[in-house]
């Protein structure tokens, strides 16, 4: 089993992550904005990436990255 910090350092290490993260914490309550998108995108490109593994073009793969974000929408659904 993997031991347990105490209560005191979990507190201590959230107390720092707020402080070192303030702007961005506070960016979200102010202006509701979140790296959602970003973060979203990163994990579609990263999963299309995988399912590209062995593709030897990088214009092949920037299609494939095209067609499965907006490709779809402007030209028909997918087919499985």
């Amino acid at each position: 089993s993997v031991p347990q910090r105490p209560c005191s350092a979990n507190a201590s290490s959230s107390a720092r992550t707020a402080e070192t993260r303030f702007e961005e914490i506070t960016n979200y309550f102010v202006g509701r904005r979140t790296s959602g998108f970003v973060e979203g995108l990163n994990n579609k490109i990263k999963v299309i990436k995988r399912r590209c593994y062995g593709m030897t073009s990088l214009k092949h793969l920037y299609q494939r990255v095209y067609l499965d974000l907006d490709g779809y929408a402007r030209f028909g659904t997918a087919r499985g």
